[in-house]
């Protein structure tokens, strides 16, 4: 019977002894064991959360120390990178100290699990913090997962990497989403990998962090799986802030690739509520052009910002190349990095009406458009910690930018930014606003930016000489409408005073040309000693095809790439005195093998003179060599590649299929193609593309200097 003593007792009953009391008056010894065991398991549990707690203090102690070091370190000067973080927009330990907490986190992950516990995820798991993410270790590098399928057959594979989940995220398998950790858990770019189902639709994510290139994350991913693994899908680098914000924000419910940040427009506008940070007074910049941008001031951490390099000159995997016309990985570049960088002037980072000075200028999604040189600077002065007169100028200026003085100084690497609001092709306001950016173009940079000012409209201007002459009449369209995408202030300098084209316009459209047609950096230098009327008659020959290997391109850019990289090492083989000497000179090659004791042919052969090179490609350097006196030879044989090479394409393309691909075409179909048309202008026999001797042909001194007088003197 019960009493209101009893009711009151059961619901004050704290455990299953206390609870066995109130109910039957007495300790009944069966229960009171089970009570114990209870009780152990629950103390058991209390002390893994109080060391986990501990643990988490004890690393925001660290966190903070380190902070406190920063701070300290940036403004002693010190150059000393031992003591504090050496970059921005990573946690703030070194890498090795941030490989030891996640190892030590790893460490702490319990593995000895029966099914249960594995299944139901009860179990203690090492925590760490990378990035400001809150991973939960749940098995350590070179533990087993083990797992039912769908199908309900059991699965178990051994990790290659540390793997575990993001805490606070809700992933799409309506857990956490999961994170594999490489060796390299510093490291500024994530990757996202869209895993697939056994169906090939999209399946769930799994977050790569710590692996240095897109490579390396493929094959870490891949390593974690049995071989033959067919589930992985896309996979997407982004910067650890990018990262951060799709886990925030973003869908989990459908593929990476497909989130709004992921995929960077180089052609339209960015969705107009992207806004990336505080907004600011509002203006409008020139390009050198002259086209009127309209930006937002705003200041983001320097970690946030999207640049095309690191100050270092790594290109920026989450960076498209496109919107970057100039070699940040070259010396002069990352030399006045680091000039600009150790005397950081802040009254140049400010306000001016010009696109290619002042604040950098970025894209909503923070790629920088203008003004990677200064970003990178800024970058690499707060890295030296010698940013503090940049941050006090920002603070002590922000109102006139619409920005608040106490937010920046509560930021760790503010940097001072306009993006851009109108809508506008991307790669052209690149190209356009990065004209003068600080440090000259190189002439292979400058060729690569006007390629792009080389629309299908003025290509269509496009008519040379025969000779690839490009101040006939024929031309004077195409010259002025590439004068006009300069703009009238840059293209004043190539006019005389009675409006006339001066040489080095000529040479600039050369270049252009070149670089929009061959993509080849041989003949973009071959330019540059285009005095020597050998290499003039070849620069115009190849002006001249240009139009064609252009179309070639609009039907397949990886059709007409092997062409004209065949054909731009044709031309420097042909320019390699060594090569073309030591065939020319037969008397050299006899003497040379009597002395080796060796046979002609057999000589001849052990010399690889063209070694590996295609027989097409060599045909062809034997033939420019020949005729490096007569562009209009010169001309009517890479014309009729060209035309060979876009019709094949076309044709291809109209049926479906892949000329290059399949190899239907190389160079020696080209070069046959070349040949009908010689044959045609110049009558049989006469002016042929021909292969190099096959071994045995030569069986005699006087064959050897027979061939080479009819293949190189006779003119």
């Amino acid at each position: 019977m019960r009493t209101d003593g009893m009711i009151s007792a059961v619901r004050t009953a704290t455990s299953l002894d206390e609870l066995v009391v109130a109910l039957n008056g007495d300790e009944d010894p069966l229960l009171t064991v089970y009570s114990e065991m209870e009780l152990a398991e629950k103390a058991q549990q209390q002390q893994a959360d109080q060391e986990a707690e501990q643990r988490e203090r004890e690393q925001a102690e660290r966190k903070a120390q380190a902070d406190r070091d920063r701070d300290d370190f940036r403004l002693s000067g010190s150059d000393s990178v031992s003591d504090v973080a050496t970059s921005y927009g990573q946690d703030d330990m070194l890498g090795a100290s941030m490989s030891s907490a996640v190892d030590s986190a790893a460490a702490d992950t319990e593995t000895a699990l029966s099914a249960a516990q594995a299944q139901a995820g009860n179990y203690r798991k090492g925590k760490v913090t990378i990035h400001g993410l809150t991973v939960a270790i749940e098995n350590p590098r070179g533990s087993t997962r083990r797992g039912v399928d769908e199908d309900g057959n059991e699965w178990e594979s051994t990790l290659a990497h540390h793997y575990g989940d993001i805490k606070g995220t809700i992933g799409a398998d309506g857990d956490s989403v999961d994170v594999f950790i490489g060796s390299a858990p510093e490291a500024e770019t994530a990757y996202v990998v869209d895993q697939l189902n056994d169906n090939g639709g999209f399946d769930e994510h799994k977050v790569m962090l710590g692996f240095e290139s897109e490579s390396e994350a493929k094959a870490g991913y891949l390593a974690n799986y049995e071989a033959g693994w067919r589930g992985l899908g896309s996979i997407t680098p982004v910067p650890v802030s990018g990262l951060k914000t799709w886990l925030n924000r973003g869908s989990m419910q459908a593929p990476f690739r497909d989130y709004l940040m992921s995929p960077v427009s180089t052609n339209g506008e960015e969705e107009p509520d992207n806004f990336p940070g505080p907004r600011g007074r509002e203006g409008d910049v020139r390009t050198p052009k002259g086209t009127r941008v309209a930006t937002q001031f705003t200041v983001l951490e320097a970690g946030d910002l999207i640049a095309s390099h690191t100050p270092d000159g790594r290109e920026n995997a989450a960076f498209p190349q496109e919107l970057q016309p100039r070699d940040r990985s070259r010396d002069t570049s990352r030399a006045w990095i680091q000039k600009t960088a150790k005397d950081l002037d802040p009254g140049l980072l400010g306000r001016t009406k010009k696109a290619d000075s002042g604040a950098p200028i970025i894209g909503k999604d923070r790629i920088v458009e203008s003004g990677n040189g200064r970003t990178l600077a800024i970058m690499e002065a707060y890295r030296l910690g010698m940013a503090g007169e940049y941050k006090a100028w920002l603070v002590e200026d922000a109102a006139s930018y619409g920005l608040n003085p106490s937010q920046i100084a509560k930021m760790t690497a503010p940097v001072l930014v306009r993006v851009r609001t109108s809508s506008i092709d991307r790669a052209t306001f690149a190209v356009e606003a990065n004209q003068d950016d600080k440090l000259a173009m190189t002439a292979t940079e400058k060729a690569r930016a006007d390629a792009n000012r080389l629309t299908p409209e003025l290509m269509s201007r496009f008519e040379p000489g025969a000779d690839g002459d490009l101040l006939v009449a024929s031309n004077r369209g195409f010259i002025q409408g590439f004068l006009q995408s300069l703009g009238d202030a840059e293209a004043a300098q190539y006019l005389t005073s009675a409006g006339e084209y001066t040489g080095p316009l000529i040479a600039r459209l050369q270049a252009a040309v070149f670089a929009k047609a061959y993509v080849d950096e041989r003949l973009l230098e071959l330019m540059a000693d285009s005095a020597k009327p050998e290499n003039r008659n070849v620069i115009n020959a190849l002006s001249a095809a240009a139009p064609e290997f252009i179309q070639a391109r609009a039907a397949s850019e990886q059709g007409a790439q092997e062409v004209s990289e065949n054909l731009a090492e044709s031309v420097a083989l042909s320019l390699e005195n060594e090569a073309v000497k030591s065939l020319i000179d037969a008397t050299n090659i006899v003497r040379q093998a009597k002395r080796e004791g060796m046979e002609v042919a057999e000589y001849v052969s052990q010399m690889g003179l063209f070694g590996d090179i295609e027989p097409g490609v060599s045909a062809m350097a034997i033939f420019i060599a020949q005729n490096n006196r007569s562009s209009r030879r010169l001309s009517t044989a890479f014309k009729a590649m060209a035309e060979f090479v876009r019709g094949e394409l076309e044709r291809d393309n109209a049926a479906g299929g892949d000329m290059f691909g399949g190899g239907v075409v190389n160079m020696a179909d080209v070069v046959e193609a070349a040949n009908r048309v010689m044959e045609r202008e110049y009558g049989e026999g006469q002016y042929q593309i021909s292969a190099p001797a096959p071994d045995g042909l030569f069986e005699s001194a006087r064959q050897i200097r027979q061939r080479a007088l009819e293949r190189f003197i006779k003119p």
